[in-house]
């Protein structure tokens, strides 16, 4: 059975000024969104259509407008997303396009009195307030997409990889030093990627848009190596008690691979003695690659990893 993570009810009238631009956000971001002219195909069935995705979507994002209160059938899909909140479940997310509480009011009090986002905001906004409510994707995970990101080379799952792992991070507390380290490491992936699909293949080679925010330059990653500071193996380490993906364990992975300074070492070796399992997983493979067998049978003896974490190839 094909299932969604968003419903997003809305009046046709605002496709081009709001919803399109909106869906389009979302699905890029890794969502599976039920939105007519991503869902439809030809010979559909609107109304079977619609009535699947109204069943069988997480969430439905309800685009609140003039347009909206005017068409029938939007209010048809409405009141299907209510019926199911009275399951018990919170499905509906209003947003409000171009009207303000009074016109909500008078057309519907229940949804007056929600919490709302408003399209006025600017679409990272409102995509921020989605999210936060929708948690992770549930169609393609970061792990399915490397999967098939391995077998078949798909630059479509590369950029999606990107992007998931680059919202999680935008949404971490310590936003503004991850989104710096990962724009470049992402870059670098696909760097990587291109130059290996290009040797691979005589077809040319993949174009992807490089992501833009935060400092271009490798330089500026590998200096993590070079300076090795503990806020940057804390930030690292920090990340890992999040409920990010394989793939962003993989990159606090490669870039805790780069330190090499006395400082970033004693860090690590902190964390390898009382941090939390999956740190001193990471902290124990850290000193399995630099062969410092001293550190590790030290942590080994005293509890800290097992056996298989401490010795094994």
């Amino acid at each position: 059975m094909e299932t969604w993570d968003i419903f997003i009810s809305h009046a046709s009238e605002d496709k081009d000024s709001f919803v399109g631009p909106l869906a389009q956000s979302l699905e890029q971001l890794g969502y599976a969104v039920w939105y007519d002219q991503f869902t439809l195909k030809l010979g559909d069935s609107l109304r079977e259509s619609i009535d699947r995705g109204l069943r069988h979507s997480r969430y439905g994002v309800v685009v609140l407008s003039k347009a909206f209160f005017q068409k029938r059938w939007t209010q048809i899909e409405l009141g299907a997303l209510i019926e199911r909140e009275g399951e018990g479940a919170k499905v509906i997310l209003p947003v409000w396009h171009g009207v303000e509480v009074n016109e909500v009011r008078a057309v519907s009090p229940i949804l007056a009195d929600r919490l709302a986002v408003k399209s006025s905001q600017g679409i990272d906004i409102v995509v921020k307030a989605i999210i936060d409510v929708a948690g992770n994707p549930v169609k393609k995970s970061v792990t399915e997409l490397i999967a098939n990101l391995e077998l078949t080379g798909s630059d479509d799952d590369l950029e999606n990889i990107a992007r998931n792992i680059w919202w999680a991070a935008k949404n971490n507390p310590n936003k503004s030093q991850l989104i710096d380290k990962l724009s470049v490491i992402l870059n670098e992936l696909r760097a990587e990627h291109v130059h290996q699909s290009s040797s691979i293949s005589s077809s040319s080679s993949p174009s992807l848009p490089l992501l833009k925010r935060g400092p271009s330059k490798f330089d500026s990653f590998i200096s993590i190596g070079s300076t090795g500071k503990s806020s940057d193996v804390d930030f690292l380490m920090k990340s890992l008690y999040e409920d990010y993906d394989i793939a962003t364990f993989k990159l606090v992975d490669y870039v805790l691979g780069l330190v090499n300074t006395q400082e970033g070492q004693a860090r690590i070796k902190h964390f390898l003695f009382n941090g939390s399992n999956v740190q001193r997983n990471y902290a124990a493979l850290y000193f399995k690659r630099r062969n410092e067998v001293q550190i590790l049978t030290e942590a080994f003896e005293k509890g800290c990893i097992d056996r298989i974490q401490a010795f094994s190839k």
